[in-house]
């Protein structure tokens, strides 16, 4: 492992070498426009070598006790103040406390004929509902009304089928209950939105998975009986629990639409454009010379890109009414190219740390070249270009009736970024060229991450893709709102 972390070491220092050189060989700049990309590609490269190496270093410290890998992050305490009053705890606590009051009141004190007195049923099934989940109430109620449905017919089923009191039976019933509430919560588990949302959460709350798997077990262990039984017989015993479920979930959809915050497609484009501001303000952070830290967004962006995917597919299930039908291809389109600009980010944001290491500030060098004159116009043609695609997003989004479209009066929309950006590009080029640590080091860096003219590269590439996207994808918004 020593052996191929120095080769590894050596493979970076001689990468940087040749390429030194064969820069040398083109022109006496070192910032070439027909080199950015190439620039940029061999500095993450020889990122990544370094890590590598630095990994298989801190293994080998860490196997002879020499130095200990870093513990893993733990919270502080149990009780965290800024969560506990965070406003989407204190909704889904007020929500809850709503429901279950009611539900309990209601299980109390009965109901005409469906609903007995001192009935804990209520109660319970909502105690099982009331989970954090991604999404609106309606398309949550109706995927707790298929697994309670699936879940219930599958427990009388089975227990009609082998509920009876031989030995044979209990083995049968017991590896049924097995296979069942192990297929049901593995298909609960599937519904999870995946990386990047807190644990508990799930895009449809307490999933149909969930919820077959406790109507179905909650069926499949009655007593053993060997008396026959009718089909009025088997249904009458669950009429309560019948009746039980669907309160509870007329009480929670009740809760839940008087206290949500939107509909899936709102909060579905409330989620997007909040990604995209993200973007923005870690733009800004990043190009900004003022701003002495650098710091990483990537995981908030994915975090809110993860959440307005789930969004979206609830958003295209949902009851539309008088409303258009929700534009699922253009908000997919949108969330990719979110994507493709979080990645150029991403690298952005190593590229202007110290050493390639969020958290150490930011390099000298990137600071010096930020700082220069032609960098504003860079700058300005950026957020620019950033503040059109959030608008075209939105605009489209938001607009849910057969009206003109509005983002066609947008005038940014026929703005030609790529041709504002190219001189602005070429402008500081020529300024950056100019400066000592760019066109001459002293003494060389051994990666091409310490060198100036290719960190000066890497800026312009990532800047370069995010105006690639501003002057492709509001068209496409635009193409898509209306074919």
């Amino acid at each position: 492992l020593q052996d191929a972390a120095e080769r590894t070491r050596a493979a970076v220092g001689s990468l940087t070498a040749q390429f030194r050189e064969l820069r040398a060989n083109i022109s006496t700049d070192n910032v070439l426009e027909e080199l950015l990309d190439e620039q940029s590609f061999l500095l993450h490269v020889c990122a990544h070598g370094r890590l590598a190496a630095e990994l298989a270093e801190d293994f080998l410290a860490h196997h002879s006790r020499l130095r200990p890998l870093a513990a893993a992050s733990a919270p502080p305490g149990i009780f965290d103040r800024a969560v506990l009053s965070d406003a989407e705890h204190l909704a889904f606590t007020t929500r809850g406390l709503l429901t279950f009051f009611v539900a309990f009141v209601m299980g109390c004190f009965g109901g005409p004929k469906a609903v007995v007195v001192h009935d804990a049923g209520i109660a319970a099934v909502t105690a099982l509902l009331l989970r954090k989940s991604v999404g609106a109430a309606g398309a949550r109620n109706l995927q707790r009304l298929r697994g309670m449905a699936i879940g219930t017919m599958a427990g009388h089923v089975a227990y009609s089928l082998i509920g009876w009191c031989s030995w044979w039976n209990h083995a049968l019933m017991l590896l049924m209950l097995a296979i069942w509430v192990g297929t049901s919560l593995f298909q609960h588990s599937e519904g999870r939105v995946g990386a990047g949302i807190t644990h508990g959460h799930i895009s449809g709350g307490a999933s149909a998975g969930m919820l077959c798997a406790y109507f179905g077990a909650r069926g499949m262990v009655e007593q053993c009986s060997n008396q026959v039984y009718t089909i009025s017989d088997v249904l009458g015993s669950s009429y309560y629990l019948v009746v039980d479920s669907l309160m509870a979930v007329a009480i929670c959809f009740v809760a839940e639409w008087a206290l949500a915050d939107g509909t899936a497609a709102q909060l579905a484009t409330s989620s997007l454009d909040h990604t995209w501001r993200v973007l923005s303000k870690a733009l800004s952070e990043a190009l900004d010379p003022r701003v002495l830290e650098a710091h990483s967004h990537s995981v908030e962006c994915m975090h809110r890109l993860r959440v307005a995917e789930a969004l979206n597919l609830q958003a295209e299930r949902e009851p539309r009414y008088w409303r258009l039908p929700w534009r699922v291809s253009l908000f997919a389109d949108s969330v990719e190219a979110a994507k493709r600009l979080r990645m150029s980010l991403c690298g952005l944001e190593y590229c202007i740390a110290e050493g390639g290491r969020l958290g150490a500030g930011k390099a000298e060098k990137v600071r010096r070249l930020t700082s220069l004159t032609s960098f504003g116009s860079v700058q300005r043609v950026v957020h620019q270009a950033l503040e059109t695609i959030e608008t075209a997003v939105e605009t489209v989004l938001v607009q849910e009736t057969g009206d003109t479209l509005k983002a066609l009066s947008n005038p940014h929309l026929k703005r030609n970024f790529i041709s504002e950006y190219v001189p602005t590009m070429r402008s500081f080029l020529r300024e950056a060229n100019s400066l000592p640590e760019v066109g001459y080091e002293r003494r060389p860096a051994p990666s091409l991450e310490d060198d100036a003219a290719a960190i000066a590269s890497a800026l312009l590439s990532c800047v370069a893709c995010i105006v690639a996207e501003a002057q492709t994808l509001p068209a496409l918004i635009v193409q898509r709102a209306i074919f």
